[in-house]
């Protein structure tokens, strides 16, 4: 591959190069070794004798015959042979001799339990283990030759609670250890399986690639017609992966769109001013999935509902690939999993200094950040472990429990772990960590060039991207004629600083709320408190045969609740707390439909209520327009979306209830 092809090179120097180690001829797979380490207790030392399983570029990994307690050594080559590493060339003699000691020991311990029941009068002779029993005789002939009865019953009652159990204990330590021995033959034979396995590896990875190149893993829908566009056009491809509802904020009241929802929204993306801001280019490339987030559904103790939601669950993780050719727009289905980002920053292209963690906790390309990134989050700790220092000397007399969670659990994260700069090292040949480090950046490069290879395929046997000069994307003029890298996730810069906070915005509107004011979010608040009511009473039937909660939203029979929108009745200024009132039906098959007042109180704290009436209309777009509050929609886009509705006068107010608004079809 051609060196100067953004898609195929990156993250593959990233590493503080050195001069490469070659590993000792002299050391191979299969081969035993003597490893001397320090004792548990650390005043003495002991021996273990190792295979070499695993050859790496500047390591050997020794592995012991595993007896439920498998030690694994990493030793870089220059130390062996040393003092503490030896060469053991008669391994299989001590093998043999190791299994022959623990059946001694074995068929000692089963001696002494065959004794033990003899003794006790349960059997004799070497069977003794395997008779049945004969009743009580063997007991009673016991008892006539002891000359203590309660000597005889105490020793019985020892055998039962402390002898045998100790002897028996011992027997599975001695035959988990001999099993262990016995299979220790068959690691050299499972060291030289690990090539063959990675030979075959990369067979099927080739295998897949080409299947991805001849279009057998895709399905292509065209959603949109039209002019095509210019041949000196490039395709922009994308790197951030978007979420279709949170781009067009579909099914906001429902909890987001799901799979079911993509033939509308393909509609919505066909229309040209969502289609450019999307796919702002002539030719442009973006990944797409359903949604973000897993969808709240109710089971409702249903096997054949429970089953529908994981399928509908798993079907949202979808990714699909939306390519537009001037007017035309098409849907690409691929089964190729993508991740967040369709290809790296810039820094992991080109290469540079890397880090590595050396702690266990960690592993694959988890372990690696950029110098870049671990000297801004060595400030960030060194900044908080002098406040923290500085909190603990003005409060000397807190206990660990009373300090603020900054204080106990704060400093910089990095993934799902607290950020320790002692645990970072540079990224070298020589680094222990460096062969694990590499095969997963190895498969992070092969993602990302099979993303080349989609694309590549798109340009030679589909009419997707037509017309179009010839593509060839393994070489780098090719790649840069044909191909533009679009960093909207790296290169992203903000209005602001921070994300604009929500929950601060509606706190704002709701200081306002009084009698008369209009809110949106007491009917989830309402669909909450119902389904809470009616779970307590159905985990309070005994003829259910489980307490799993059913329901996360419930609507009583006879009650269709308030409406999204809703106008406070009652208002007490000192609590802060609203009520409003609708009615319902009558319930019971006899009885007259008449209608019954209903009232709900709620505090302006609840985090689903919102102060309608203080909204502007367009004050969603600053939560809608930044990405790092777009993926958070579901919080808000009920709330202000509602709002925005009911000031455009989407919303219908109900004829049967005065002061409630809905949508048209509950209206």
């Amino acid at each position: 591959m051609d060196k100067g092809n953004p898609l195929r090179t990156q993250v593959t120097a990233s590493v503080n190069t050195t001069d490469e180690m070659p590993s000792p001829d002299e050391v191979t797979l299969g081969q035993w070794y003597w490893v001397t380490t320090k004792n548990r207790t650390g005043d003495g030392t002991e021996d273990h004798l190792a295979c070499v399983t695993h050859l790496a570029s500047n390591h050997a990994v020794m592995t012991t015959p595993s007896d439920g307690s498998t030690r694994v050594f990493r030793i870089r080559y220059e130390q062996i042979p040393s003092a503490n590493i030896r060469l053991e060339p008669n391994a299989d003699a001590i093998i043999a001799a190791k299994i022959a000691d623990l059946q001694r020991e074995s068929a000692r311990l089963i001696g002494e339990v065959t004794a033990l029941m003899a003794r006790l009068g349960m059997g004799a002779g070497p069977n003794a283990l395997t008779q049945r029993s004969e009743g009580s005789g063997t007991a009673l002939m016991a008892m006539a030759g002891a000359v203590d009865i309660n000597g005889y019953k105490n020793a019985l009652i020892a055998a039962q609670k402390k002898d045998f159990p100790d002897l028996f204990k011992e027997i599975e330590r001695v035959n988990s250890r001999l099993a262990a021995w016995m299979m220790a033959p068959t690691l050299a034979l499972t060291a030289q399986v690990g090539p063959l396995k990675e030979r075959v590896q990369s067979i099927e990875d080739r295998i897949f690639s080409v299947e991805l190149y001849a279009g057998l893993t895709e399905s292509v829908l065209q959603i949109a017609d039209g002019a095509p566009a210019g041949m000196t056009d490039k395709l922009h491809v994308m790197q951030r992966r978007l979420y279709m509802d949170e781009e067009c904020l579909a099914a906001y009241s429902e909890g987001g769109m799901d799979v079911r929802d993509i033939k509308q929204f393909n509609a919505w993306l066909a229309r040209p001013e969502n289609r450019d801001r999307l796919l702002p280019w002539p030719r442009t490339l973006v990944t797409m999935r359903v949604r973000r987030f897993k969808k709240e559904r109710d089971n409702q103790n249903s096997l054949i509902r429970l089953l529908d939601n994981a399928a509908l669950a798993e079907a949202d993780k979808w990714t699909f690939l939306y390519v537009r050719n001037g007017e035309q727009l098409w849907c690409l289905a691929c089964q190729l999993e993508f991740g967040a980002m369709l290809f790296p920053d810039e820094t992991r292209q080109t290469g540079g200094p890397l880090m590595v963690c050396k702690s266990g906790f960690l592993s694959g390309a988890a372990k690696l950040m950029s110098v870049a990134l671990f000297e801004r989050l060595s400030a960030q700790f060194a900044d908080w472990e002098e406040r923290a220092a500085a909190w603990k000397r003005d409060n000397p007399d807190a206990d660990w429990f009373t300090q603020p969670t900054w204080v106990s659990h704060g400093g910089p994260q990095h993934h799902r772990y607290d950020f320790r700069p002692t645990e970072w090292e540079p990224l070298t040949p020589e680094s222990l960590d460096y062969d694990e480090v590499m095969a997963a950046i190895g498969k992070e490069v092969a993602a990302y060039n099979r993303v080349c290879l989609i694309i590549q395929g798109l340009f030679d046997r589909s009419p997707i991207l037509h017309p179009h000069p010839p593509a060839r994307l393994w070489t780098a003029e090719g790649f840069g004629a044909a191909l533009e890298l679009v960093y909207d996730q790296t290169r992203a810069l903000y209005a602001a600083a921070e994300p604009p906070d929500f929950e601060s915005y509606r706190r704002r509107c709701n200081a306002s709320l009084g009698v008369g004011s209009v809110v949106a979010g007491v009917r989830e608040v309402w669909l909450r408190r119902e389904a809470e009511k009616e779970n307590r009473r159905l985990m309070q039937d005994h003829r259910r045969h489980t307490s799993d909660p059913r329901y996360t939203h419930y609507e009583p029979y006879g009650d269709e609740g308030p409406g999204w929108v809703s106008t406070v009745a009652k208002w007490a200024p000192r609590s802060r707390t609203g009520t409003i009132r609708w009615t319902r039906a009558t319930r019971g098959w006899r009885a007259e439909r008449n209608a019954i007042p209903v009232s709900l109180t709620w505090a302006d704290d609840d985090a689903w209520v919102f102060n309608v009436s203080a909204y502007k209309p367009g004050d969603y777009k600053q939560f809608f327009a930044d990405p790092r509050t777009r993926e958070q929609y579901l919080k808000w886009a009920p709330l202000l979306m509602a709002a925005e509705d009911w000031h455009a006068g989407r919303l219908v107010e109900r004829r049967d209830m005065p002061g409630m608004w809905d949508f048209a079809e509950r209206s």
